[in-house]
């Protein structure tokens, strides 16, 4: 334990010591185009009240160079709780003699306490582009997390986090193609360590007119031993509590309104597997304790996406036009989910939703053409298959929900 507090001192401190170094002189700034920004951010829980404090992001102007990149932030909370202090520091460094522009080879490192979580990061990346397109790239990496939740008093649900420290490995593999009319992806996300775990998943794009457009994903979630660690635990709708931490309207109680999240309205999804509609049953479970009563879900989404005139006036503002995105649709869900055998389901194994939908979506893809950027979505299920006791299948459902992908 001293030995692993004494690791994440000195990560803390090296971290901002090379934070000082990159801010610290217009000489350096001036002969290497390295950019530095500075500025304040606020957030608010139920735990800490408001945390003040400030965030700094170093990067060179010309993405393609082998000068590292660092975000770091600190925060004071104002309640002063047992961890009046939250700290952020990130640091990215290319290697161009392994990769040349947009065919990366990168190594991280993060340190991170925040809202209880330390946590703990080393990572590796690699891009290749293929020869299919210019917006055509395959992404390989590998990451080792080290993470302890050192403070339950943040969790909306008792029990939702292992409390010992844990060592994650974790493998991914992407592949996306994008163009004019259409886009394709794949990710596979292969971790280890105390339980695991499998994510597939796989998106198909296609403009079919001026009016209408065609979304179809596929996606299956695996893990065998949630027990152990229910922060990575199989859902129905909702992502897992370990991804609900990187939101940072989820990662605590108390940001949002906790009746909106436990009664299912403010969802946090994970983008791999789920079934719209289903919110209730996961916070029904959530509420009873249970958090590892899914051992796998296979779940395909059908999107209808129908234009629409707040959309067409984003398209046209000039720059933001070509990021920004608000989507109208109607869809349908279908799943199988499997249980634990000691679990007796709700829910049928079998499951299904339709209703109607709309998005705000903001997407700026990283130097490598990771995506970057988050949703907003609204969406009404207006029918499943399963409802929870005493409910009618067709009725409307509200939820509210976010996805947030920065990739590090």
């Amino acid at each position: 334990m001293v030995l692993r507090k004494l690791l994440a001192l000195r990560l803390l401190k090296t971290g901002f010591l090379v934070v000082l170094m990159a801010g610290s002189g217009s000489n350096l700034q001036a002969q290497s185009e390295y950019l530095t920004h500075i500025r304040p951010t606020f957030w608010y829980n139920s735990i800490d009240g408001v945390k003040a404090g400030v965030r700094f992001f170093g990067y060179q102007d010309t993405p393609h160079t082998d000068l590292y990149r660092v975000q770091a932030g600190l925060w004071v909370n104002t309640a002063m709780q047992d961890q009046p202090v939250s700290y952020d520091v990130q640091l990215e460094h290319p290697l161009m003699a392994l990769g040349a522009a947009e065919q990366e080879f990168t190594l991280g490192a993060q340190t991170r306490l925040m809202d209880g979580l330390q946590r703990h990061i080393l990572s590796a990346n690699k891009t290749f582009k293929t020869q299919l397109g210019n917006e055509s790239y395959l992404n390989m990496g590998y990451t080792f997390t080290q993470y302890e939740m050192r403070s339950t008093a943040y969790l909306l649900y008792p029990g939702s986090w292992s409390t010992d420290v844990q060592n994650l490995h974790q493998v991914t593999l992407g592949f996306s193609n994008r163009t004019a009319q259409s886009y394709q992806a794949f990710t596979s996300r292969l971790m280890g360590g105390g339980s695991q775990i499998l994510q597939l998943s796989g998106s198909v794009y296609h403009v079919l007119n001026k009016s209408f457009a065609i979304g179809i994903k596929a996606g299956h979630t695996r893990n065998e031993s949630s027990a152990s660690l229910p922060e990575h635990g199989v859902n129905l709708t909702y992502g897992n509590f370990f991804d609900w931490h990187d939101s940072p309207w989820f990662r605590s109680r108390g940001t949002l309104p906790i009746p909106a999240v436990e009664s299912g309205v403010a969802v946090m999804t994970d983008g791999i597997s789920s079934v719209r509609g289903y919110a209730s049953h996961d916070a029904d479970r959530f509420k009873s304790g249970d958090f590892s009563a899914i051992t796998s879900i296979t779940s395909v989404n059908i999107d209808l996406e129908i234009a629409n005139p707040i959309d067409s006036y984003l398209r046209n503002i000039p720059v933001a036009g070509a990021f920004i995105r608000f989507q109208s649709r109607v869809f349908a869900d279908a799943g199988r989910v499997n249980y634990e055998p000691s679990f007796t389901p709700s829910t049928d194994t079998h499951i299904g939703s339709a209703g109607i939908g709309f998005q705000l979506h903001m997407n700026i893809p990283d130097y490598n053409n990771r995506a970057r950027g988050f949703s907003l979505r609204w969406e009404l299920p207006v029918w499943v298959s399963d409802p929870i006791a005493e409910q009618n299948p067709i009725r409307p459902r509200h939820h509210l929900s976010f996805e947030l992908s920065i990739p590090f």
